[in-house]
């Protein structure tokens, strides 16, 4: 008889797909830069954080302001001028808070405060966005007594 000879298929290196590391972005949006408002008025600014990265991304967000008014920066709880830390925002995703301020009773019209909203990226950290508030008295509010 005659041998024969059994060949063996050599393995094919299948190629590993090279990791793309995550691009970090996103924008800080507020629904106005101005707000007029009258002494003793609670003004309510609504913010957001848009991740326009491509990775889940968490966020740190302050508030600096000019004038001793009380503002704070709010989800469910309030944390006064912050930092606000967000949970994973994924991409494509928004993360909703608000800008608070309590405008002084004492406050006369022409007063006015401007506030400074700061995100800053926690995975890039040189990566911030910031959203200017101004809020102006125009007239004096209305109190009623007890």
């Amino acid at each position: 008889p005659t041998p024969f000879v059994v060949t063996t298929p050599i393995p094919t290196a299948t190629p590993t797909p090279t990791p793309v590391p995550p691009m970090y972005s996103f924008d800080l949006f507020g629904e106005t830069r101005e707000v007029n408002a009258k002494a003793g008025d609670k003004v309510a600014v609504l913010m957001e954080i848009f991740n326009s990265g491509t990775g889940a991304d968490r966020y740190e967000v302050r508030a600096f302001r000019d004038r001793d008014w009380d503002v704070n920066l709010c989800v469910v709880e309030c944390y006064l001028l912050g930092p606000l830390r967000t949970p994973d925002v994924p991409a494509g995703r928004r993360f909703r808070f608000s800008l608070r301020v309590q405008v002084p009773d004492s406050a006369s019209p022409g007063d006015s405060i401007h506030i400074a909203v700061v995100a800053r990226s926690q995975h890039q950290p040189t990566l911030n966005q910031t959203w200017d508030v101004r809020i102006k008295v125009t007239s004096i509010g209305y109190r009623v007594s007890d």
